[in-house]
């Protein structure tokens, strides 16, 4: 497990803000666990106090100097202590932590010495005293509340700012019927795209990937819990050059050659711009991958696909339950990394003999979907759908939004290429174009 004031130490060592940062919020010698990470807050704070440069020339210097054989030790301790932590970038989480525990140390040590003194007879009010007044300088020692506010309060102002610029806080889902339509994505928002078995949700969601990627050549994260990603891949590269995947091999060579192309042109992406993990059920893992892609890429929007296969293994609760820790936790995990979650789901099946439109109240197994979701997309196939040669009518109903307005239109589907033409269909000739070039 990564000691986090090893970890701080490493940052302070190698960037000058993160020390500077750490000195600020008062940290001493002491708050470091390891006996050669206080070795070498020692040494940093000296040439810090003497207007030295902030580098391990002067840093390997000053150990020398204060430490003779030893600086050798301290300084190989310090090398393989930073090429094991790596990243060094969450300087502010590390040093939050290691404030923390420090604070709650110091606290536990006063705590010892008041009952020390009690047990020797002192008078009550000169023990009152002396703990407030030791409490009192820890608080003031470290500045560590006052210095997270102040974050925070500039954090809000910048994010605000950016966003009514049209600079920030919105995902575009490169749609532009859709935003047009349904207002784009905010950067908190966890989104339940649902729709009835083999009504195109999968479709309409590779459609969603693909859109920061096209247009503002962000990464985007997809968890495919039912296709391999090859599947996921052949499919992309079908809507993308309109050549059906279904029947290929029987297919002209030209077709054969074309889609064999575009699957490897968005193969290629793998690990770049499509962030992809397949057959990954459990939550758990779902919010460590995530985690870990955010830290690497920042991706614009995370879709799993689908919601019904996650699992909560180590919950031992009925589904419902189940599926209720798992919305929050999703809701959860766009709110921490501010990054649109869209999550899959399947509708109950209505009467063989009920002809509507779905409500989120079909949503299936768990009634917390429609709580928890910020927004919720229906996708919807009339019983008897509009045609225009290869477009086939579908209808897109935005059920819930929060901050917007519910609404729905008209859209059409190729089923050959798995495309959705945002569009009404009474409009569309046949699809030739290329969505992605």
């Amino acid at each position: 497990m990564l000691n986090y004031s090893t970890a701080l130490i490493c940052a302070c060592a190698s960037n000058e803000d993160a020390f500077v940062n750490a000195v600020k919020t008062g940290l001493k010698p002491d708050a470091f666990t390891d006996p050669d990470a206080s070795k070498v807050w020692d040494a940093l704070y000296a040439n810090f106090s003497e207007g030295l440069p902030h580098s391990k020339v002067e840093l390997d210097m000053r150990m020398r100097e204060m430490y003779g054989d030893g600086a050798e030790d301290t300084s190989n301790w310090l090398s393989l202590a930073t090429a094991e932590v790596g990243d060094l970038s969450p300087a502010d989480k590390w040093l939050e932590h290691t404030a923390s525990s420090w604070m709650a140390r110091r606290k536990q040590e006063a705590l010892a010495e008041i009952t020390e003194l009690a047990s020797e007879g002192i008078d009550a009010t000169e023990i009152a005293r002396y703990l407030a007044d030791k409490l009192a300088e820890i608080d003031d020692s470290t500045q560590l509340e006052e210095q997270k506010a102040e974050k925070m309060r500039k954090e809000v102002a910048d994010h605000n700012s950016a966003r009514i610029r049209g600079e920030g806080g919105l995902i575009t889902t490169g749609i532009d019927f859709v935003d047009h339509q349904c207002g784009r994505l905010k950067t908190h928002e966890f989104v339940v795209l649902a729709a009835r078995p083999g009504g195109g949700k999968s479709s309409f969601a590779r459609e969603l990937l693909m859109g920061p990627v096209k247009s503002k050549k962000q990464p985007t994260l997809l968890f495919s819990l039912e296709m391999p990603i090859d599947e996921v891949i052949l499919c992309l590269a079908s809507t993308n050059c309109g050549v059906p995947a279904n029947g290929i091999e029987d297919d002209f060579e030209a077709n054969q050659k074309k889609l064999d192309q575009e699957q490897r042109r968005f193969a290629s992406t793998i690990g770049k711009f499509l962030l992809m993990h397949e057959f990954t059920t459990d939550i758990r893992e779902i919010e460590r991958l995530t985690a870990l892609e955010v830290r690497r890429h920042r991706p614009a929007l995370v879709v799993i696909d689908y919601l019904q296969l996650v699992r909560a293994p180590h919950l031992k609760v009925s589904r419902e339950q189940e599926v209720a820790y798992i919305s929050g936790r999703l809701k959860m995990m766009a709110n921490i990394h501010r990054i649109p979650v869209i999550a899959l789901c399947q509708l109950n099946r209505l009467n063989v003999n009920e002809d509507r439109e779905p409500r989120a109240s079909d949503l299936r197994e768990s009634g917390s979907l429609e709580q928890d979701a910020d927004a919720i997309w229906l996708l919807h196939k009339p019983k008897d759908p509009k045609r225009n040669g290869l477009v086939e009518e579908r209808k897109f109903i935005q059920e819930k939004r929060r901050g917007g307005s519910v609404c729905d239109f008209s859209i059409g589907f190729i089923g050959k290429t798995t495309k959705f033409v945002f569009s009404p269909v009474e409009e569309q000739k046949e699809w030739k174009g290329n969505l992605y070039e």
